[in-house]
This record gives structure tokens, C-alpha cells and sequence, in this order.
């Protein structure tokens, strides 16, 4: 390789606040298709950076997933699933509102301080690779919240099976 070739040097980066996902499905009501609400999936706080040189770098992190269900009948339960930072719940340092898990992981646990963004994030990872071909690879994923909910997932399942007729 010459001198030019051995110091490139290329970057990427993907970073995204927030993105969510409302799920419908069609129902017949008094002769009519109206929506029907099951639920949103939001991802919150992805970043990925690459770097390509010599040695190869990526790292990333998730900030939190949810799934909520938004059926009349999942008014109960409705967090189905909750890893990492989650936006409706965080601490608002600015306005010092309590975060209900932060609470009862408190109560549970005797937990007194709330911890960093960054160690509440639901997953991240590092990856590198050197010329030897050495790989460091490193994953670190927060606790998960999960309640299940046959209902939902059947709901679901429905969803999946009219996107699948409306595209033929």
C-alpha cells in the first residue's frame, strides 16, 4: 500500500431521536371499516458510528424500545415491553418529576440514586478489528420489562396477516 492509501480514513454515522410506530388494523363495525388501534413500538436514541482504517471500529447504542398495547382490553397492562430509556416514564431533571420505575425499582431494591442515561440505555455495543484480524467485540444489554399478553400477540398476529393480503 502507498502512504496516501495506509492514512484514509472514513467515517459514518446514523443517529436518530426517536422513532414510532403506530400499528392499525381494519375492523367491520356496523357495516363500516373503521381503524382499530393495537399498539405503538418506539425506539428512541439510536446511534451507530463506523470507523475504516487501519483498524475497524463500530459502536452504537439503542436508548429504549417499547411496545405499548393501545386496545380497549389492554387498558390494564398496557407496557408490554420496556428496555432501556424510556420517554414517558425518564426523570425530567428540569422539572424534578419522579420516574414510577425508578420508584419501584427503589422500593425492590434499595436503589438510591438514579444512574446515568447512558447506563439505562437498552443495548450497546463496540466491535473492532485490527489487521491481525483480532475481533473485540463488546454487548451490553438493560434490564427488560416484559408482560405477556396472548390477546396482543394475537392482535398481532392479525395485523401481520392483512398487511400480508393487502399487498397482493
Amino acid at each position: 500500500l502507498s502512504q496516501y492509501e495506509e492514512n484514509i480514513k472514513t467515517e459514518i454515522s446514523f443517529d436518530f431521536h426517536r422513532l414510532n410506530v403506530l400499528i392499525l388494523r381494519a375492523v367491520m363495525r356496523d357495516n363500516f371499516m373503521v381503524a382499530r388501534k393495537v399498539g405503538t413500538f418506539t425506539m428512541s436514541d439510536a446511534r451507530i458510528h463506523a470507523t475504516i482504517e487501519k483498524i475497524i471500529k463500530v459502536e452504537g447504542s439503542l436508548g429504549g424500545l417499547q411496545v405499548l398495547d393501545l386496545t380497549p382490553e389492554g387498558i390494564n397492562h398496557q407496557r408490554i415491553l420496556s428496555i432501556g430509556n424510556d420517554p414517558l416514564t425518564d426523570i425530567d431533571i428540569q422539572n424534578e418529576t419522579k420516574d414510577p420505575i425508578f420508584s419501584l425499582t427503589n422500593e425492590m431494591y434499595g436503589i438510591k440514586t438514579q444512574l446515568p442515561k447512558e447506563d439505562r440505555r437498552a443495548l450497546s455495543f463496540k466491535i473492532s478489528r485490527s489487521l491481525d484480524a483480532h475481533v473485540d467485540i463488546k454487548i451490553r444489554m438493560g434490564s427488560v420489562w416484559f408482560i405477556h399478553c396472548a390477546r396482543f400477540i394475537q392482535e398481532l398476529s392479525w395485523c401481520v396477516t392483512e398487511f400480508k393480503h393487502y399487498l397482493k
